[in-house]
């Protein structure tokens, strides 16, 4: 996977390297160390056993500085200080680069916010982990080792040159903290976004965002706050590439979803808890909004905003047909478990062994077993999906319009690949074989790629500058 030389490669090779490589920030191919020890589950995948994969170090080249888009940038910015152009990132999944699964310097290293900045030619630091760590955790590598004959594709877990430091008493993984002598962080996207909540409600033993990513980073702040939107206020920056509503996690950080007052817009939004008090009193706010009032609040700051990624139409939705999985259910007298307004049903590990066809039925899920805490929740009807997405597209929008910023339309340009429609800033033709990873949902390396340039579209049509695209013209 060469992709310190994006622009010499053919696309193929970038998006199906023959064997994985995960890559460092410098030095050479470091020594291997194998951490049995540690083994990680993932509801989402079905793992098939665990692999060591080989660590080389490699760099992005970085495209000179082109001090006019920078003018153009800091341009109406109060800074005393004349610091260089400061981008960060937040976000979830897609920006951490997350693929397969994966959070390590590989995928840290390829996400579309370093290869915007590598695009621009400023420095922008990700909080990698030690070259000798470099595979992070969870990542899994896809293998053709079938047990169940279902048709999920099956995975190994990387088991080696991990960055885990203890699993916690949660069963969750507890990672090496940032070496000392980093001085900052712009990458401030993280597997499972938060949202804007208490690091306290974070944390909480049941909370399905758990996220020992986001732990890392709190850790490293040292500055005693606890919300995700404090740790950004906290920064200085220029740009901000503001991707909280992209992941299908986001959901509560909806405004108009929420019912906020909202009419007046940022500028005439009330926070009313700071009123509301009493027996039944039951303020509206957002931590959100509060947010990016302060934001507002920055003379000259410029930013990107994304609208939300629509999860019904990826492809891992297309993996088990509503009417099989419910013929199936309905061979045991199951058929209940399946909700009549269906749209498609989530590929858990445990959804393929009820449908493959090497299980035996004293082992499928679902036919003796009482509960299991991966179904039947995970359905959707199309109407309500379809109705919230547009909410939130909505709500980007708007808020780009008053932020005065830029928007880059996920909805849009994903329904577009999915439909076979899409064309790259570039002129090529993208679909969703190669926009996605082997899970069905997270970008593949090709799909960070088409994002960093999506993200540059946005910047030089709103701003004005000329920032050149990742170079797609290797077919």
């Amino acid at each position: 996977m060469v992709v310190s030389s994006l622009i010499s490669c053919h696309t193929d090779v970038l998006l199906e390297p023959k064997s994985p490589e995960y890559l460092v920030i410098d030095g050479d191919t470091i020594k291997q160390r194998n951490d049995n020890k540690f083994s990680l589950q993932n509801p989402d995948f079905f793992i098939a056993g665990d692999t060591s994969v080989i660590v080389v170090a490699r760099t992005l080249r970085k495209e000179p500085l082109n001090t006019k888009d920078i003018e153009i940038l800091k341009k109406g910015i109060e800074d005393p200080e004349n610091r260089p152009l400061r981008m960060i990132a937040i976000g979830g999944g897609p920006v951490a680069g997350i693929r397969n699964g994966g959070y390590n310097n590989e995928n840290l290293l390829t996400s579309f916010p370093s290869l915007v900045a590598n695009q621009m030619g400023i420095e922008f630091y990700p909080p990698y982990f030690d070259p000798e760590d470099a595979n992070g955790f969870g990542a899994f590598v896809p293998t053709g080792v079938n047990p169940t004959g279902g048709s999920l594709q099956k995975f190994k877990a990387i088991n080696n040159n991990l960055a885990i430091e203890d699993i916690d008493e949660r069963g969750k993984p507890v990672l090496k903290p940032l070496k000392k002598d980093v001085r900052r962080v712009d990458h401030l996207g993280v597997k499972i976004f938060p949202g804007f909540v208490s690091y306290s409600d974070y944390m909480l033993p049941n909370s399905v965002s758990y996220d020992p990513s986001f732990r890392r980073l709190t850790e490293f702040t040292r500055s005693g706050h606890s919300n995700y939107k404090d740790i950004v206020l906290n920064e200085k920056f220029d740009l901000l590439l503001d991707a909280s509503l992209m992941s299908q996690y986001s959901a509560n950080l909806s405004i108009m979803g929420a019912s906020m007052p909202f009419e007046d817009g940022i500028e005439g939004y009330k926070d009313e808890r700071l009123e509301c008090s009493g027996p039944g009193c039951q303020p509206r706010y957002s931590d959100r909004l509060n947010f990016l009032k302060e934001l507002s609040k920055r003379k000259g700051l410029k930013g990107v905003l994304y609208t939300r990624v629509p999860t019904h139409i990826l492809p891992f939705t297309r993996i088990f047909k509503v009417d099989d999985v419910r013929k199936q259910l309905n061979i045991y007298q199951k058929g209940y478990l399946l909700p009549e307004n269906a749209m498609f049903v989530y590929p858990y590990p445990s959804v393929d062994s009820l449908m493959g066809p090497n299980v035996g039925m004293s082992l499928k899920p679902y036919i003796n077993q009482k509960s299991n805490p991966y179904f039947p929740v995970p359905f959707y009807p199309v109407t309500e999906l379809e109705s919230g997405l547009e909410s939130y597209r909505k709500e980007a929008f708007s808020l780009s319009r008053q932020l005065n910023w830029a928007v880059v339309d996920i909805t849009t340009i994903y329904r577009d690949i999915m439909n076979n429609k899409y064309i790259s800033p570039d002129g090529y033709k993208i679909n969703s074989r190669e926009f996605f990873a082997e899970d069905g949902y997270s970008p593949s390396l090709l799909g960070q790629i088409v994002l960093a340039n999506e993200t540059i579209r946005a910047i030089n049509k709103h701003y004005g500058t000329n920032i050149p695209y990742v170079n797609l013209n290797t077919r």
